[in-house]
């Protein structure tokens, strides 16, 4: 149930990112957010990027990749 959760807050980040027309963050500065995120739960202590780049893979289907934004057109 958490992963689910982690996926969908991880998409939705993403997302609005894309909606707002904002650069599209490395995952760099992804798995630093979600360190915090899962850190912050208290139960597991993370570093790295594994668990933000696991999270890229698993919801990469549902990502929209070269479509154009429409408030930019």
């Amino acid at each position: 149930m958490e992963c689910d959760a982690m996926k969908i807050a991880f998409l939705s980040f993403i997302n609005l990112e894309q909606a707002g027309s904002k650069k599209q963050s490395i995952i760099r500065e992804l798995s630093l957010r979600v360190n915090v995120m899962v850190n912050h739960s208290g139960v597991i202590s993370k570093r790295g990027d594994g668990l933000a780049k696991g999270l890229k893979s698993d919801v990469a289907e549902e990502l929209e990749v070269k479509k154009p934004n429409t408030q930019e057109l």
